[in-house]
C-alpha cells in the first residue's frame, strides 16, 4: 500500500491542498471501476496531511485543517507534496525557509528512500533549499523567477513551462498548474489510463494521441469502451449502447479512427497491459486477466501485435530505459 504525505504549511492555498487529495479520490475511484470485475484490486493508498509542528493547519483564507501527523514520525511516504503557500512579501518567504531545517530533513529522508517529490508555487522554494534541486531545473511562477534565481544560481529556473521534472521531483509553478502537476503525478503513480481520464474530466489539455473524435457518434463509443475495456464487450452490446446499427457503428470508426471497435478495444486493453507491466511485478497472465483477456495466449498475441514485443521483453525493456533515466545527470 502506498502513502502520500502533503506538507501543510501554515499559509497554505486550501485549493493547492485540495487538489492533491481530491486526485487521489478520483484515481481510486477509476481504479475500482474499470479493474473491480476482472480482480480483487484496490487502490487502498492513504493520503494524509502532514504538519511541520503541532496538529492544527492555518490556511490562507483562515480556515483551519487537522493535521492527520507530524514530520517527526516514522512513517514512511511515498510520495510527498508540498502546495503552494501565501507570503504577502519576499522577507516572510525568506523568514520560513530560515525556520524549516526539520522540514529539509524529512525531505532529503524520504527522497533517499525513494520517494517522489512534488511542490507548486511557493513550495518549490522550500524544496530548492534543501538543495535537492541542486544542479537541475524547476517551475518557477514568473513574478517569483528574479527572486529564485539570485538565491539559486545552481538551479535552470523555467517560468515558461506549468510542470518541470528533475530526478524525481516534480515542480509546478503555481496554483493554475496543480492540475496539470496531478496529470504528472498520477501517470507516474498509479497509470498513463487513470492521469489520462483524470485530465479528461478535470478539463486538463490531452495530446491528440488521447483525444476522442471529433465525430460525436465515434466519440461516444470510445468513452463508452474506455470505461468498459476490461468487461467482454461485443459490438452488438457496443451497438444497442449507441441506438444505432452495427454496420453504423463499424462504418463511423473505420472512417473517423481507422480501425474497428474490436481494434480499439485491442489499443486499450494493451496499452493498460503495458502500464501495468512497467509499475507492478503481476504476472503476465495476471495481467492478461485485469485487462480483459479470459485467453493469455490471445493476450500474447494482441500484445506482440502492438508493440512489437513479448509482454516480459517490454516489462524488461522499459525498466531498463527508466533506471537509466534517473541515472542520468542532470543537463543545464
Amino acid at each position: 500500500m502506498a502513502n502520500f504525505a502533503l506538507l501543510g504549511m501554515d499559509g497554505v492555498y486550501l485549493s493547492s491542498l485540495g487538489a492533491f487529495a481530491d486526485a487521489f479520490v478520483m484515481a481510486r475511484h477509476r481504479v475500482h471501476s474499470v479493474f473491480q470485475r476482472n480482480a480483487p484490486i484496490e487502490m487502498d493508498s492513504q493520503v494524509q496531511v502532514v504538519a511541520p509542528a503541532g496538529r492544527t493547519i492555518h490556511t490562507a483564507c483562515g480556515r483551519s485543517v487537522a493535521a492527520d501527523a507530524q514530520i517527526e514520525g516514522e512513517r514512511h511516504y511515498d510520495i510527498v507534496h508540498i502546495p503552494s503557500f501565501i507570503i504577502h512579501n519576499t522577507d516572510r518567504l525568506w523568514e520560513i525557509l530560515k525556520n524549516s531545517t526539520r522540514v529539509y530533513e524529512w525531505l532529503h529522508h524520504h527522497y533517499e528512500r525513494g520517494a517522489i517529490i512534488s511542490a507548486s508555487g511557493t513550495g518549490v522554494f522550500l524544496v530548492a533549499e534543501s538543495g535537492l534541486l541542486n544542479g537541475g531545473k524547476a517551475a518557477i511562477l514568473r513574478q517569483l523567477t528574479s527572486e529564485f534565481r539570485s538565491h539559486y544560481p545552481d538551479i535552470t529556473c523555467c517560468p515558461l513551462e506549468m510542470v518541470v521534472e528533475h530526478r524525481g521531483i516534480l515542480t509546478a509553478c503555481g496554483l493554475g498548474a496543480d492540475n496539470a502537476l496531478m496529470v504528472r503525478i498520477l501517470e507516474q503513480t498509479i497509470s498513463p489510463e487513470v492521469s489520462r481520464w483524470y485530465g479528461e474530466v478535470t478539463g486538463h489539455y490531452q495530446t491528440p494521441e488521447h483525444s476522442v473524435s471529433e465525430d460525436a457518434l465515434t466519440a461516444r463509443a470510445q468513452l463508452w469502451m474506455e470505461f468498459r475495456f476490461t468487461q467482454g464487450i461485443t459490438i452488438a452490446e457496443l451497438a444497442e449502447a449507441m441506438s444505432v446499427s452495427q454496420q453504423t457503428l463499424l462504418r463511423h470508426f473505420r472512417k473517423f479512427l481507422g480501425m474497428t471497435p474490436r481494434d480499439y478495444l485491442k489499443k486499450l486493453r494493451v496499452d493498460a497491459a503495458c502500464t501495468i507491466l512497467t509499475r507492478t511485478d503481476r504476472s503476465v497472465d495476471q495481467v492478461a486477466a485485469l485487462v480483459g483477456y479470459s485467453d493469455v495466449q490471445s493476450f500474447r498475441k494482441a500484445f506482440r501485435e502492438q508493440t512489437g514485443s513479448t509482454a516480459m521483453a517490454y516489462r524488461k525493456q522499459e525498466k531498463y530505459a527508466a533506471t537509466a533515466n534517473v541515472a542520468k545527470p542532470a543537463s543545464l
